[in-house]
């Protein structure tokens, strides 16, 4: 359970930040 808690955290933070960051690169 805290496996799949931590492996759903890493991937928001993931997306959220290259959502953040793909402005910058344009």
């Amino acid at each position: 359970f805290v496996s799949v808690v931590h492996l759903l955290v890493g991937v928001v933070y993931c997306l959220v930040s290259w959502t953040v960051g793909l402005p910058k690169r344009a």
